[in-house]
Parts: C-alpha cells; sequence; structure tokens
C-alpha cells in the first residue's frame, strides 16, 4: 500500500493533482498526501484531526443535513463528500443515493466546499456541477471512458 501510495502521490505531482487518501491517516502521512478523507463510520473525524493538524487538508462525508451542521462547527473540516448522488456501481456498499434535490439543500446548508460523489457520468454531471458544489469526485466516469482526454476536458470545462 505504501509503494503503491508513494508512485500514486509522483503522478499527482507531475500532473498537479491533489492526493487524497480514505480514511487512512496513518498512510497519508507516511506517502505525503495532500487530505484525508473520512467517513461517518471510519476513524473519528476528531482523532484524524488531532493526529493530522494541519499538515494536511481533511475531508468528511456528510449526507444528512444534521450531519452537514455538525461539520460546520468542526473548523478543522475543509470539504464534504456528499453522495452517492446517484445509484453506484463502484462502491458495492455504498448508501442509498441522495439523488439531486437533497445534494442541492447539502450543499445551500454547507460553510465549507462540497464535493459531489457517486453515479456522476457524462450525461449528469451538468446537473450535478450546476447544484454549486464545488467539485466532483469520480470513479466510472474515468474508467468507463471510451475517450478519456474528452472526458476529462467536458469535465475541466464545467469548471472554469
Amino acid at each position: 500500500r505504501v509503494d503503491l501510495g508513494l508512485e500514486l502521490r509522483t503522478l499527482c505531482t507531475r500532473y498537479g493533482l491533489p492526493l487524497i487518501v480514505d480514511d487512512d491517516y496513518e498512510l497519508a502521512q507516511q506517502i505525503n498526501a495532500d487530505g484525508v478523507h473520512v467517513g461517518q463510520n471510519d476513524t473519528k473525524i476528531e482523532q484524524v484531526s488531532v493526529a493530522v493538524g494541519h499538515q494536511m487538508f481533511i475531508g468528511y462525508s456528510c449526507n444528512t443535513p444534521e450531519q452537514v451542521e455538525r461539520a460546520n462547527t468542526m473548523d478543522f473540516v475543509d470539504y464534504i463528500g456528499c453522495g452517492p448522488v446517484f445509484p453506484t456501481k463502484s462502491k458495492p456498499d455504498a448508501d442509498t443515493a441522495i439523488g439531486i434535490n437533497r445534494l442541492e439543500r447539502l450543499n445551500m446548508i454547507s460553510e465549507r466546499p462540497v464535493v459531489a460523489i457517486g453515479g456522476i457520468d457524462e450525461e449528469n454531471m451538468k446537473v450535478v456541477h450546476d447544484t454549486g458544489v464545488a467539485g466532483l469526485a469520480v470513479i466510472s466516469l474515468v474508467f468507463d471512458s471510451k475517450d478519456l482526454a474528452a472526458t476529462v476536458k467536458k469535465m475541466k470545462k464545467l469548471y472554469k
């Protein structure tokens, strides 16, 4: 895992992309990641904050208004991940899709940038973007693309 992480660190640096590790803040520290993302059922967010300090940014999964309101009180949370927006095949144990309306509502009450994730494809990425979220986190969009350069260009165009 460390070797793979270091390879990813090199690639992300080369292409100017942040490297974010899911839940494992110790691995994130070992590979000098830019950030760590924590889910509601992962390591306690407060524990992650104490462990990484200001060494990297921290993302937090929030899918209900109550979770977002709680995250708003945590000055160490840098962004909020919301989703899955749509059903996704990338994560078999994903929660039920929250849909566009709930995503928009969560984005409106969040005091942090919101990144949407889950089931985002070329057909629906504009409607997700139009909710006002700060960004999109995608897996299938990249891996299922028949023309990755065109897909990435289309995605980047949304956030110019």
